[in-house]
């Protein structure tokens, strides 16, 4: 590499803060606590946190996308989007291995959190396997939620992306 096609030191150390960034939260998705038999307040407060993470994603996304539209300059990069993919993803996996573990008959092959994992990437791609799914009607409602959620990100994400290869 040329010294002047070598990316700045900048953008080279917030890469590098990125990735630890994202090593770190996938250590603490697999360090986190989670017990069997919690009640379903902790769930509902959990699936609570989860909902409002995933709407401060949008409403993130959603302001960059304006800020796009109007022309002013944006602060979103493809680092920022990855990470706010990851905890959307890490807090949606966290909610399906707790439905898993604390309510019978909800979710079918989640046994583990990398099963839990799996399930919400597979649901975010919109691959689905079908080998992981949601049985009971709280998992299919929440499933619901982060279908729309991924729709909307995968929107948004579109936009912004067009937005920027237009730029002169």
């Amino acid at each position: 590499m040329t010294q002047e096609s070598a990316p700045p030191l900048a953008a080279r150390g917030r890469w590098r803060l990125g990735v630890v960034n994202l090593v770190a939260v996938l250590v603490l998705y697999f360090a986190v606590p989670v017990r069997t038999g919690q009640s379903p307040l902790r769930l509902a407060v959990g699936l609570a946190l989860t909902l409002a993470g995933a709407a401060v994603v949008v409403v993130i996304l959603s302001r960059e996308l304006g800020r796009h539209l109007n022309g002013r300059e944006t602060g979103m990069t493809l680092l920022r989007l990855v990470l706010l993919v990851e905890v959307v993803m890490i807090g949606f996996a966290l909610l399906y291995f707790n439905l898993a573990v604390n309510l019978d008959g909800q979710m079918v092959g989640i046994h583990t959190r990398l099963d839990a994992l799996y399930f919400t990437a597979t649901t975010m791609t919109t691959t689905g396997f079908g080998d992981v799914h949601a049985a009971g009607q709280l998992a299919r409602g929440v499933t619901t939620v982060h279908l729309v959620f991924d729709v909307l990100f995968v929107a948004i994400l579109a936009r912004l992306a067009s937005n920027l290869i237009g730029r002169p």
